[in-house]
């Protein structure tokens, strides 16, 4: 089979897409990869966490013993009938 010079460059933007794509999917938490659970890592990580004092006495609390109003639900518009309606429902 004979590689055209448009087959190459086909062929090396497919492999640079992949490679972009698989590279940037892997992007999506800010941070270190947390240590596998029962590592000396983890354990260290828990040890530090028990000797810090709590964050939540110094961090003020919003909105505690108030009652969150839900959002009203989602309704189909009146009239002409659309393609994703049925989502709605």
């Amino acid at each position: 089979m004979v590689m055209t010079n448009r087959m190459r460059n086909t062929r090396r933007a497919f492999l640079v897409s992949t490679v972009l794509v698989l590279g940037l999917g892997a992007c999506g938490k800010k941070g270190p990869l947390e240590p596998a659970p029962g590592s000396p890592d983890a354990l260290k990580a828990d040890a530090q966490k028990k000797t810090e004092p709590e964050q939540a006495a110094t961090t003020p609390q919003i909105g505690t013993g108030t009652r969150r109003r839900r959002p009203p639900p989602v309704m189909a518009p009146k009239g002409q009938p659309f393609l994703l309606d049925f989502l709605l429902l």
